[in-house]
């Protein structure tokens, strides 16, 4: 009988009290369960981020870059390595309101020196042989940030290691509004670009362009898919078949309210040949499997041998994310054999009761590293907060399976990485952090050993 009184009054101070766990904790045998990410007896301390490494010590270099160098209102956007006078060479993409810049970073995280392209760039290439840096983007006829209908000419533009502009090229579609999300050079060094053409009826549909290196930005033809409403081109990953014909492996993202519509994307084969002639082999299509009204993007690609590596997010319509702050979106990855489009496996990882969202992907020693966004939103509050760290995930690369996965960043900022690139025994990270108060992102770039 005691036993049940005293049983009764841990219940009754409990329910009176609620529960003493935050940011998720679980309060299980008069202590906390915290989730990843936060420690300390009422889960309100953020863990320490951990660095990618079996030695317990590693050494790191995490700098926010515009406490130092002129990124201030900027985020980064894309890192790719480019070989230049001292071999490989850290280049990337930064955004801001109204255009985008070319930086080239020093291995402290300085800049050597940073270039306004004039115009918003989302990708980056080289050009085999002097290493030229080739960025494609977009831009508006009022040189403000561009939105979907907005959008007036493609651009493409290369820039030479000592950030020179060689050259810029401008797209025109007859009929349509022109916007370049990616770009891959063939090893015959011509150069595909592909992203969306907008119509006048603001549809847009995805697009393809096909250009000389030398001389650079002679096209050799354009093509807008007209057969594919509602969709654009977001990622492209190219395979040299014979030296007359390329193929090229697309992913398409669809924007429309219809569940039926946006629950998949799709994988293309494309083959193009030296005169322009396309042909189009399987169009996979990969769903969510959720049961929800979800919406599925795609905003990551990366190829090794015969196989395609997406990386992604499904988005549950916030309508019917939880009240009580469940779980709404999850981080979806995928293996695909780039000959027949056959899924070799597929996972969406929900890698916290909130939202999670996959950026960019890149493979290493046999691993997917895959950067991204870690969100949660605090629903119960009012006003309602929400806050945001980068994320990091090693996945399998035969199974799909997760290894690992960090967080980078703490409760008082927005921060996501958007990018990753491997160079001398180092792993950097770009992307954006801003304070709860302070609207402009500054650039974010963390090195940590590999």
């Amino acid at each position: 009988m005691k036993t049940n009184i005293y049983i009764l009054i841990l219940a009754i101070f409990f329910f009176s009290c609620g529960n003493p766990c935050q940011n998720g904790g679980v309060y299980d045998n008069g202590s906390c369960v915290c989730p990843q990410g936060w420690e300390g007896k009422d889960c309100s301390t953020p863990s320490s981020p951990i660095p990618i490494s079996e030695n317990p010590n590693p050494a790191t270099d995490n700098s926010i870059l515009s406490s130092q160098n002129d990124i201030s209102g900027q985020e980064i956007r894309k890192l790719r390595n480019i070989d230049g006078f001292n071999g490989l060479e850290l280049f990337g993409i930064t955004t801001g309101t109204s255009s985008s810049s070319l930086v080239k970073f020093l291995s402290d995280g300085g800049i050597a020196w940073q270039r306004n392209l004039g115009f918003r760039s989302f990708d980056i290439c080289d050009d085999e042989l002097t290493n030229n840096a080739i960025l494609v983007g977009g831009f508006d006829s009022d040189n403000s940030m561009p939105t979907r209908y907005e959008l007036e000419e493609g651009r493409i533009a290369m820039y030479n290691n000592s950030g020179d502009l060689v050259k810029s090229v401008t797209i025109n579609e007859p009929g349509y509004k022109v916007h370049l999300r990616a770009v891959k050079r063939d090893s015959d060094r011509a150069i595909y670009a592909v992203g969306l053409a907008i119509d006048n009826n603001g549809i847009q549909y995805p697009y393809l362009v096909r250009f000389k290196i030398y001389p650079f930005g002679d096209i050799h033809f354009t093509k807008v898919f007209t057969n594919m409403p509602k969709k654009r081109f977001q990622t492209l990953d190219v395979k040299q078949i014979t030296a007359e014909i390329t193929q090229l492996v697309v992913t398409t993202n669809t924007y429309s309210s219809d569940p039926a519509i946006a629950d998949f994307i799709s994988v293309h084969d494309i083959g193009v040949n030296n005169n322009g002639e396309i042909t189009q082999g399987y169009n996979t299509s990969i769903t969510t499997s959720l049961g929800l009204k979800t919406s599925i993007r795609i905003l990551g690609s990366c190829k090794q041998d015969d196989f395609l590596y997406i990386a992604g997010t499904t988005e549950v319509d916030r309508q019917q994310a939880p009240s009580d702050g469940g779980h709404w979106d999850g981080c979806l990855v995928a293996k695909i054999d780039i000959n027949n489009g056959v899924i070799i496996w597929k996972k969406i990882l929900e890698l916290s009761d909130k939202s999670d969202e996959f950026h960019s992907i890149a493979i290493n020693n046999d691993k997917l590293y895959i950067v991204g966004e870690h969100s949660r939103v605090y629903y119960n509050e009012e006003p309602k907060r929400a806050f945001s760290n980068g994320l990091l995930a090693l996945i399998d690369i035969n199974t799909g399976n997760l290894l690992k996965n960090y967080t980078f960043g703490d409760k008082t900022k927005f921060s996501k990485l958007q990018t990753i690139e491997f160079n001398s025994g180092y792993v950097y990270l770009g992307g954006l952090t801003k304070s709860m108060t302070n609207n402009p992102a500054n650039g974010w770039l963390l090195k940590v050993v590999q």
